[in-house]
């Protein structure tokens, strides 16, 4: 007859209360990792943004929607979207811009900026004054507009300010933005980091959980 000792095992509680204890942390961590990355990737492109001088307006064109909104899921998902997804790209790129509905482009010099010309009366949607050179406003004040071309044959808008011709604006068929931008960067970084994210956010959900539900019954060794 073979001897040895036996082990008696046995679950202490509801079993399926435990496994559900144990879902629900799990989701709630792997949605607060995912979160995370999100809002770091959105931070750093916002920071990108102001770090090249474009303004805050334009940092916080980034938004952050997170799905689900309100509760945990272990499919959570962060969408990080541009509302000027069209600006973000021709700084995130060598993009050139060409004049298409006139003769030219119209970049302000500081001289205009100092003059108001640069930002327009209409509004935008969000509120704000639009910003290019109002050729209205300079030929209504500093009128009539004519062109100059100098001795390396760089083309001005002139206008007249207090009885002297002033250049307003320099005129060129394009301009190339210079990459300001990274737009791949931050995604890619913050993305690859989200298991060690997930991996923190359940040890948290486990610290405050406490000792773990299960437990084996093991008899002591006296009545082994």
């Amino acid at each position: 007859m073979p001897t040895g000792h036996w082990i008696d095992a046995a679950i202490a509680g509801d079993l399926k209360a435990v496994f559900s204890a144990e879902r629900t942390r799990v989701a709630r961590a792997a949605t607060a990792g995912v979160r995370q990355a999100g809002s770091l990737i959105q931070n750093a492109l916002r920071q990108q943004v102001r770090a090249a001088g474009l303004g805050e307006p334009l940092a916080k064109a980034w938004q952050r929607k997170n799905y689900p909104k309100s509760f945990a899921s272990l499919d959570a998902a962060v969408w990080v979207y541009s509302k000027s997804k069209r600006i973000h790209a021709a700084f995130g790129a060598n993009t050139r811009i060409r004049a298409t509905f006139g003769e030219a482009l119209v970049i302000p010099t500081f001289q205009a900026e100092r003059l108001g010309l640069t930002t327009s009366q209409a509004m935008s949607a969000g509120g704000r004054p639009r910003r290019w050179f109002v050729a209205g406003i300079a030929e209504s004040k500093y009128g009539p507009l004519f062109t100059l071309t100098t001795a390396f044959g760089t083309r001005l808008l002139m206008g007249t300010v207090n009885g002297e011709p002033t250049a307003l604006g320099v005129l060129v068929r394009e301009v190339r933005l210079r990459k300001r931008l990274d737009l791949e960067g931050p995604p890619a970084k913050f993305s690859a980091r989200v298991p060690q994210y997930v991996m923190n956010a359940l040890a948290r959900e486990e610290r405050r959980a406490g000792t773990a539900r299960l437990r084996l019954n093991l008899p002591s060794d006296e009545s082994a």
